[in-house]
């Protein structure tokens, strides 16, 4: 009987067939690392081979969604600061900053998330929510705080790195209620990819896919587009068919967070990215869903954005981020107010204005935004 591989061994296979050169100790012929892989695809669930649904773009394109009027809020729950690589990229604005006085990453306490989350599910409707972080499988009891609120969620995701995603996490996980999850590979090379999260974390993060599909996961594949990996997009697309992923979210880099530090090296030609996205679709889009978490387009400005500026009149995005801001985009500096200092009545008040279609205060309170078409005002010098 030929071989079967498990999830385990997946990602060897991969490199055997997409980037050899890299592969250390003993290498797995091309057609012998095909063959398994065809194997191991045809025990997967039907699950994992279907397309999840919305929230799990790792970039707020959707925070503005004319459509969430009807299906309602998707929560992004960035739960902790830590992370366990630390990708050049990183749009997360806390990143490449000063730490707290006391060198402690921040973590949202579980019982104040388990309550703030209530009231939100209470006043406002929720279509689903997305676990982030930092790096989210570094929360501690994970599958608690998702098996405590699940109730309320219809639809809950997480966005990892991969690295930390074992088995027995993954099944876990599921058990407590989580349906969706999100792993990006950036390359086919993992010398690249691993570059890129200024860590080891390929073979990880191929893996972590891999888990997730054996386990039955709604699983999406995501990739960060930069000036160093845009000629690799086509064999990361590869790869999620290798692994019978139907969906690639590509994200756009841009200049903010810790990638404020590495702009040169990473940005992309103007219209490039573009390019890349149409060349993905006519080349995969019979076979894969393309998507576009993060766009070219990218609005940063030192003023709050005018509520109506660029055609945008409403959000549909609500973060919590790990210092406990309520904002209403990921890549927002500041939020509203802040749940780890203010009582339950200022919270369930700006709730009220959402659930009543007024957006003016939280569409101003939006200091940075990929998603919106504003001019770019440039600081004082």
């Amino acid at each position: 009987m030929k071989p079967v591989l498990r999830a385990e061994q997946v990602s060897h296979a991969v490199a055997a067939l997409l980037r050899p050169e890299e592969v250390t100790g003993a290498r797995l012929p091309a057609d012998e690392a095909a063959g398994q892989l065809d194997r191991w695809r045809s025990r997967l669930p039907p699950a994992s081979l279907s397309l999840p649904g919305g929230g799990m773009d790792n970039c707020p394109a959707a925070c503005s969604r004319p459509e969430a009027a009807d299906t309602g809020f998707e929560i992004w729950l960035e739960l902790v600061e830590e992370c366990n690589l630390d990708c050049l990229f990183c749009y997360n604005p806390w990143r490449g900053r000063s730490t707290p006085a006391d060198g402690a990453a921040r973590t949202l306490p579980l019982q104040r998330t388990v309550e703030v989350l209530g009231i939100i599910c209470d006043t406002v409707s929720v279509s689903h929510l997305t676990v982030s972080g930092g790096e989210p499988l570094m929360y501690p009891d994970l599958p608690s705080l998702v098996s405590r609120i699940s109730p309320a969620i219809p639809s809950i995701g997480i966005t990892t790195n991969g690295r930390s995603g074992t088995r027995t996490r993954l099944e876990a996980l599921k058990s407590s209620g989580v349906g969706r999850l999100s792993v990006p590979v950036h390359s086919h090379s993992p010398l690249t990819h691993d570059h890129l999260a200024n860590g080891r974390s390929w073979h990880a993060a191929v893996r972590c896919l891999a888990l997730a599909q054996e386990t039955g996961y709604q699983t999406t594949m995501s990739a960060v587009v930069t000036g160093t990996n845009g000629t690799h997009v086509p064999r990361v697309a590869e790869i999620a068919l290798l692994l019978g992923i139907p969906r690639l979210v590509l994200n756009c880099f841009h200049s903010t967070g810790q990638g404020l530090a590495h702009d040169r090296r990473l940005a992309l030609p103007a219209g490039r990215f573009g390019d890349i996205v149409r060349d993905i679709r006519d080349t995969f889009g019979d076979r894969l869903e393309i998507t576009v978490g993060s766009p070219e387009e990218h609005a940063a400005s030192d003023a709050p954005m005018a509520p109506a500026q660029g055609g945008v009149s409403r959000v549909s995005r609500l973060v919590l981020s790990p210092q406990g801001e309520i904002k209403f985009c990921n890549q927002s500096e500041t939020g509203l107010l802040n749940v780890l200092e203010c009582g339950d009545s200022r919270l369930r008040a700006l709730l009220d204005e959402l659930a009543a279609g007024q957006y003016d205060r939280a569409l101003a309170s939006i200091d940075n935004c990929t998603c919106r078409a504003a001019p770019v005002v440039s600081k004082a010098v």
